[in-house]
């Protein structure tokens, strides 16, 4: 039997994540896609073993679906007729007795579990009033709710007037991945950062780098999932560069390269790299007193250091700059342009290819 699930990814990704599903999952029957701010939710049905879901690591999180929900009142009173007469119609025996089959856990009786509700739009109730008419539907079964020592996790996720309620199959390690031991202020999310390696269109026995790798994020997951030559990163400040040391220790494996330095002057050589791939700083948490000066001066070092018909992957939260930068530099090409919302700030994704 078909498993059915809600998948979510990074916002922005639609289509690598389409794809990455169909290459490692040929069965999967992606049904449809929902967009929010933060997070994309798509679902589909799969034969496949489970674990084959949980080892992707372009998603963030999945779930097994116990109901669709479509066509939800914006005002409290007709989402709540809405809410209760889904929340009668779940299956929820069957349900748990499907997952039971597919994680091959044995679920104790009374059930136990913990609610996450997530809601995006203009909607008149709220996270809070949301979370307590959906315990209240769950305790009504005999389900008692713990913060620890819990059975199980359950989402109700709410985009405008869409969502699903699922039970989680991923663990923690998905979306913050083992290596992370020490995290860091801007630190990309991991899904987000094997999207953008994924971007960068890898391949074996090319040089890559990151000239600000931060805790180490994008050059892990480069290195973990499509060993190259060479995976460098590069970060100025000593104590991040700890942090990031510390980190890439846990991997068992094809092991970046670090060193300190500055990635606004890079000591490698002209055409020596195949690959840049780089969360470039942004946020309340990492500011630059020049952003254009800044750009600027590692544009310029990028350009140099890339191999002809080298790719770039950047990340940014200063687009204009990139796109300035690439109007008035020849030689730069810009393949494509990703926006999405990350740390709750509005940022991009670039591809360049050197000319």
């Amino acid at each position: 039997m078909k498993a059915y699930y809600a998948l979510t990814f990074p916002q922005g990704f639609k289509a690598l994540v389409h794809h990455e599903l169909k290459e490692k999952i040929p069965d999967i029957c992606i049904e449809e896609t929902l967009n929010g701010r933060r997070h994309g939710v798509l679902f589909a049905r799969s034969q496949a073993p489970v674990q084959s879901i949980l080892d992707l690591a372009c998603l963030e999180n999945a779930f097994l679906m116990a109901a669709r929900i479509k066509n939800i009142s914006y005002t409290a009173t007709g989402a709540t007729r809405k809410f209760e007469t889904i929340w009668a119609k779940i299956s929820w025996p069957k349900i748990l007795a499907q997952y039971q089959e597919l994680t091959n856990k044995t679920l104790n009786q009374p059930v136990s579990f913990h609610p996450t509700v997530l809601l995006q739009g203009p909607q008149e109730y709220t996270v809070h009033s949301l979370t307590q008419l959906f315990v209240a539907s769950l305790e009504s079964r005999g389900w008692q709710l713990r913060s620890e020592k819990k059975s199980l996790t359950v989402r109700m996720q709410i985009l405008n007037k869409e969502g699903f309620i699922g039970i989680q199959l991923t663990s923690s390690t998905l979306k913050n991945r083992v290596y992370k031991k020490s995290t860091l202020a801007g630190s990309l999310d991991p899904s987000v950062a094997y999207l953008l390696c994924k971007q960068s269109y890898p391949k074996s026995q090319e040089i890559v780098l990151d000239p600000c790798c931060g805790a180490g994020t994008l050059i892990a997951e480069r290195s973990q999932h499509w060993p190259a030559g060479l995976v460098i990163g590069g970060e100025i400040q000593n104590l991040v560069l700890k942090a990031c040391t510390h980190n890439m220790s846990t991997l068992k494996e094809f092991k970046p390269s670090l060193y300190q330095g500055d990635a606004r002057y890079l000591a490698f050589k002209s055409d020596s790299i195949h690959k840049i791939i780089v969360n470039l700083p942004f946020g309340k948490d990492i500011s630059l007193k020049d952003p254009h000066l800044f750009y600027h001066l590692v544009l310029n070092e990028f350009k140099r250091v890339l191999k002809k018909m080298g790719t770039m992957v950047l990340l940014s939260g200063h687009p204009h700059l990139i796109k300035k930068y690439c109007d008035k530099q020849p030689g730069l090409k810009i393949q494509k342009q990703i926006s999405f919302v990350q740390k709750g700030i509005e940022i991009s994704s670039f591809t360049l290819i050197k000319l």
